[in-house]
């Protein structure tokens, strides 16, 4: 999310990126099982796996910034700048402001004019004092005497400090708003359905490869093939993202604010119809027990995997507040891996049916 926040236009692309290179990880596998079957053994290949997994403990940790960048509320701000630039929480201003005390007449005589001198330089003191209570960032005074004509201009130089403080923040409204809200709790229902079903062509899928085909050969090539295939991910995925935050600009260009936020919430209605859509065309091949139906169900789950990741959790973002996006995500997540255990029983049932996966 912090590169997200730097470039705000492009936010739901960027989540979407992610979540692209999350999809294109099921390369990883494919490399491990070309290994295995050069001859590496089992134990080597699993080794490889958790110094792979372990190597990114250092990274997080200690190569990634600790800074944050936050999310700019300021809809006044050009959202064109760096993000980065505009969340400064400390900032300071110096400049010289002129103030005029008195006018005197000028006296030739030297005694008086070192009087007037020492009068002005009280007079000074006593206004800088009654400004300190008023205003604490007055750091130093210049006293200067400015000589026009036949007067004398004592004025003040004051150089101003802006005091450190944090970035003024405005309240966001409670997780609960958006927690238990319908649109929070339709969302939920979606993704831990169509991820239950990901998972689950995964894990059948050799079972569907058996009612194909018995060469052990054409069953690897299959698994091979779905597995290079996951490097579209990378491609497909922030095109849906971009397809986001191009409906999502476009709502910004409204003038009415009711209208605006309807937009905004419309922009994520197409990508979650056109991945609910890639799904159905996905279980009507698994109507077909044909080499045929299985590239063509690899092809529809390529496109739908790439989807369901990327749009499912850059929805949230441009649906709720910001501030709640972590937060919601996590939970939307862990309650899509609970729902996501009735894969084990589904698969169970399935295996009972060597002949199809709805009859015997």
């Amino acid at each position: 999310m912090q590169f997200a926040n730097l470039y705000p236009r492009k936010r739901s692309t960027i989540i979407s990126l992610y979540s692209g290179a999350f999809c294109a990880s099921a390369v990883v596998f494919v490399a491990l099982k070309y290994l295995y079957d050069c001859g590496l053994a089992y134990l080597s290949v699993t080794l490889l796996l958790v110094i792979a997994s372990l190597s990114m403990f250092p990274f997080t940790l200690i190569t990634l910034p600790a800074d944050c960048v936050r999310e700019e509320s300021d809809d006044s701000i050009d959202k064109t700048k760096s993000m980065f630039l505009r969340n400064t929480c400390r900032s300071s201003l110096s400049f010289i402001t002129p103030v005029t005390l008195e006018k005197f007449t000028l006296i030739s005589s030297p005694n008086f004019r070192r009087k007037m001198q020492s009068l002005a330089e009280n007079n000074q003191n006593d206004i800088i004092s009654d400004r300190n209570n008023y205003s604490n960032n007055i750091t130093s005074v210049n006293k200067t005497m400015l000589w026009m004509g036949d007067q004398i201009k004592p004025t003040v130089g004051v150089t101003q400090v802006v005091s450190a403080v944090p970035a003024v923040k405005q309240n966001s409204p409670p997780l609960s708003i958006s927690l238990w809200s319908w649109a929070f709790n339709l969302h939920q229902w979606w993704f831990s359905w169509l991820i239950t079903y990901m998972v689950l062509y995964i894990g059948s899928l050799n079972l569907w490869l058996e009612r194909v085909t018995t060469d052990i050969r054409i069953a690897g090539n299959f698994a091979k093939i779905y597995g290079i295939a996951q490097i579209a991910a990378l491609v497909l995925a922030p095109m849906a993202g971009f397809f986001m935050d191009w409906s999502v600009e476009r709502a910004d260009r409204e003038t009415d604010p009711f209208l605006r936020k309807l937009n905004r919430v419309r922009a994520g209605f197409w990508p979650l119809f056109t991945t609910s859509l890639f799904l159905s065309f996905c279980l009507f091949c698994r109507f077909f027990d044909s080499e045929t139906a299985i590239y063509t169900s690899i092809v529809f789950m390529t496109i739908f995997r790439a989807f369901l990741v990327a749009v499912g959790t850059a929805y949230l973002r441009i649906r709720f507040n910001g501030e709640h996006f972590n937060r919601l995500l996590g939970i939307m997540s862990t309650s899509a891996s609970v729902v996501s255990l009735v894969q084990f029983p589904l698969f169970v049932w399935e295996s009972q049916y060597p002949e199809s996966a709805f009859w015997k």
